[in-house]
């Protein structure tokens, strides 16, 4: 195989200097052995942004099958890959000396880019791989290390949400009350919980909780006072070609990338997942699950902690966060000693060693730093795991719909999958035996914000919606009893669930619905001396 030498080639489009390179490579793989053109294929490649100069000489350079490889993958969009073309995420062993690392590293012609993390499962860091190999061919080769424990690509992260749904309802901010339209909290008996914790005779703190996600709008009347701004960040890469040189900047709002200036990313996803959560009572608008209503707590049971981890911004004006984004946001969330963190997001991947990974580091999270992960179990409609919600010790929520609240049009309720209900998990949503419990997903009123200028309210559906549900319920509990561990608060919102087809744990719904005011009453007695009790052990329910 023969390809074009660089000068022949000019390249358009979206192609910055450092994929110039790429992109010649890429046209490499166009040529057959005599450097005749192919029409097909060169086509297909001018497609791509490069075209040839036919006015500059053709010099043929021999060049490998896997540099060709290489060179389709770099030039290919990171959410199309499903992780970031050129660079692998390493997780090395405890005992691995830096001459080990860095071994590791010149066997992949590459170098640590960015700082480490250091997590229960090891030292986590990226590299950037040679230019003449693929990313598989760099996870396989980094794996043989000995110093090496996980060598995964760095995989793009996905919210779970449905975004056709928020632009048909958006509303302006009129200052009304919209509470009536919020149909999860009376359903999850939040109101009952707010009073109940009013009412205990207990000092109550505020509970730190993270939102891992796109970001949240700061001028929205409903979050400007919600949001710590001292520990909320937007995760950076210091240096723009390197995706692992990572600083936490203070957080701008929703709808901003890696730090820019202007709106470039079109999603209100972590504006509205913040709304959930923690929406500031008595001032019209929308309530969170937390918000604490008009007791004498309102909004003072959740210190809310933005992470906007989305900052690698796709073709299509999508945002996303890379593996490793994910990682060092946790850190961050980790080192600003929050107790419930939600993740609306996760990794559809089959990939064993991420699973893997995974587990051990939520292990290490919930157990050494007692942070309850709550994580949205996926869109799918299947039984398909998704991570970090399929790991033993995160909590992975299932949507469920209410057909008064949704509306029998809903496709929840056209097609069902269990007859003679009102309660029915979401038509979207994942389930499985790995999900734990479920909460109102499908037309969710929250906090939004349009094209990061205008701040609003909309309806939106997915596990995204209903995830935070159960992080806010998640916040009280552990303010209602604050020396409960995060893997005993997790034990106690299953334990308390509503059991909505009277078998135990199923596959459609998990331990039940989630129960803000029999979670809260629980941690309560316990505060007071009650003896605890631990969750059913699951049984296998007919509607799985």
């Amino acid at each position: 195989m023969t390809r074009i030498d660089r000068s022949t080639l000019r390249c358009v489009g979206r192609a910055a200097p450092a994929v110039a390179l790429t992109a010649a490579l890429t046209v490499a793989a166009v040529f057959s052995e005599d450097a005749r053109i192919d029409p097909e294929r060169f086509f297909a490649a001018e497609r791509s942004g490069c075209i040839v100069d036919e006015r500059a000489p053709l010099a043929e350079t021999p060049v490998s099958e896997g540099e060709a490889q290489a060179a389709v993958e770099r030039a290919t969009d990171a959410e199309e890959l499903g992780y970031v073309p050129g660079q692998i995420v390493v997780v090395y062993e405890e005992d691995a000396t830096s001459s080990d690392r860095r071994e590791a590293a010149e066997e992949l012609g590459a170098e640590e880019v960015g700082q480490t993390v250091e997590v229960e499962a090891g030292s986590v860091v990226s590299l950037d791989i040679a230019e003449d190999m693929t990313v598989d061919d760099a996870v396989q080769t980094a794996r043989e290390s000995s110093a090496v424990k996980y060598a995964l690509p760095n995989y793009v992260a996905e919210t779970f949400d449905d975004v056709v749904a928020t632009e048909t309802s958006f509303t302006t901010v009129a200052g009304d009350d919209r509470v009536a339209d919020q149909w999860h909290l009376p359903f999850v008996k939040a109101p009952q919980a707010w009073e109940a914790l009013a009412s205990c005779g207990e000092a109550l703190e505020p509970v730190k909780v993270a939102v891992v996600d796109t970001g949240a709008s700061l001028s929205h009347p409903d979050l400007t006072a919600v949001v710590n701004r001292d520990r909320s960040i937007e995760v950076v890469w210091a240096d723009a070609t390197s995706l692992a040189s990572w600083t936490g900047l203070p957080l701008r709002g929703d709808g901003y990338t890696n730090g820019g200036a202007a709106v470039s990313e079109f999603t209100s996803h972590g504006t509205h997942v913040s709304g959930i959560v923690a929406a500031q009572a008595g001032n019209g608008g929308v309530l969170g699950v937390a918000s604490g209503g008009e007791t004498s707590y309102a909004n003072e049971l959740v210190d809310l902690v933005v992470i906007d981890a989305f900052s690698l911004l796709a073709s299509n004006g999508k945002p996303n966060a890379t593996l490793q984004d994910i990682v060092y946001a946790l850190d961050h969330a980790r080192q600003s000693e929050c107790r419930v963190v939600n993740m609306s997001l996760g990794f559809v991947s089959d990939d064993a060693d991420l699973a893997q990974f995974f587990d051990e580091l939520c292990r290490g999270l919930t157990e050494k730093d007692d942070m309850l992960l709550v994580c949205a179990a996926g869109n799918s409609n299947a039984r398909t795991k998704n991570y970090p919600a399929a790991c033993d010790a995160a909590l992975g929520v299932i949507s469920i719909s209410e057909r008064t609240a949704v509306g029998s049009s809903s496709l929840t309720f056209r097609r069902p999958f269990w007859r003679g209900s009102d309660v029915l998990r979401s038509s979207f949503s994942n389930y499985g035996s790995w999900c734990d419990v479920s909460a109102p997903g499908e037309s969710i009123l929250s906090t939004y914000v349009r094209s990061g200028v205008t701040d609003g309210y909309a309806t939106m559906s997915g596990t995204s919606m209903a995830s935070p549900v159960v992080a806010g319920i998640a916040a009280m509990v552990r303010a209602a009893h604050p020396s409960l561990s995060a893997t005993e608060v997790k034990e106690l919102l299953c334990l308390t669930a509503t059991d909505l087809y009277k078998a135990g744990k199923d596959e459609q719904t998990g331990y039940g619905a989630v129960d803000a005011e029999a979670a809260v009453q629980r941690a309560l007695a316990l505060r007071q001396g009650a003896t605890e009790q631990a969750p059913p052990a699951p049984e296998t329910n007919p509607a799985g």
